[in-house]
């Protein structure tokens, strides 16, 4: 705790903004909770792997991108207030085209056969369907989603835009409500001390970072897409699919939760239908 107070005012000095000041913290955190979980102290190695365990989690480029703003901030700091003596060359972040192209119709096709078939995990591995690719969350949405959150009466999910600071509300399907109902009722750990408000629970009742890292190895493996597949790519899918449906694109930055909606235009890829060409 001393340590993130005397970090929180060294940044203050640094005249950052106070959102920035409040991300950076949290991906000090995040760093830091690694280390320890892993046993690693830090160093040069340790922040390496770090970076490439970052990589290997299905976060989108933006995020890695913070992940390493984070790491190098971190250690301007260390190295002026405590004198630690360490030089990091952290791993080049590689762009991936997948995570800017929307799946095809077969390639989701394989993943709701699979799901269909999937008996292991059944109702989290459906509710992970239902927030990425029928709400089109980002992970830290659904990573962050309370239960209050959940209007189960009226089907709706209240969503905080972490991104925006905005907030967005999305009807739910019957399918939606049933995969959330399911989780809650027969599949949801109990949670620690701190973690009970949230939706998605680890394994051990806290953080579900490890519990939805797996999940996405399991889905890339048992559905052939490989490093196609990202929780990302899913809401890439959905916005597009509903954009060729005929939605609006105005419709669909509101349910993306996009500030404006130049970031919407940005964010899809447009494939013209064959009676268009």
């Amino acid at each position: 705790m001393e340590n993130t107070i005397t970090y929180l005012k060294w940044l203050e000095l640094q005249n950052y903004k106070y959102r920035s000041i409040q991300t950076l913290i949290s991906l000090k955190n995040q760093v830091q909770n690694y280390l320890h979980q892993e046993g690693f102290l830090l160093s040069t190695e340790s922040l390496k792997l770090f970076s490439h365990w970052a990589a290997n989690q299905g976060y989108s480029l933006v995020y890695q991108q913070q992940l390493q703003w984070g790491i190098l901030t971190y250690l301007s700091y260390l190295k002026q207030v405590q004198g630690l003596k360490i030089k990091v060359y952290l791993p080049k972040i590689k762009k991936q085209r997948n995570r800017r192209k929307a799946l095809s119709k077969e390639q989701l096709s394989s993943i709701e056969k699979w799901l269909k078939e999937v008996s292991k995990d059944y109702y989290l591995h459906q509710l992970l369907w239902s927030l990425f690719y029928g709400c089109g969350l980002r992970r830290t949405e659904a990573m962050n989603l309370q239960l209050k959150d959940i209007n189960i009466k009226d089907k709706l999910l209240h969503i905080k835009t972490l991104k925006s600071g905005g907030k967005r509300s999305l009807p739910l399907s019957k399918q939606q409500v049933q995969s959330l109902v399911n989780y809650l009722e027969k599949e949801r750990p109990k949670a620690k001390e701190g973690f009970e408000s949230y939706l998605l629970v680890g394994k051990r009742g806290g953080k579900m970072d490890g519990t939805l890292a797996s999940c996405l190895r399991q889905w890339q493996e048992e559905t052939g897409l490989g490093m196609v597949l990202c929780w990302h790519v899913l809401r890439h899918s959905i916005a597009t699919n509903l954009v060729q449906g005929g939605m609006k694109i105005e419709q669909v930055s509101r349910f993306l939760g996009h500030k404006n909606i130049g970031s919407t235009a940005i964010y899809l890829h447009y494939q013209k239908k064959k009676n268009e060409l």
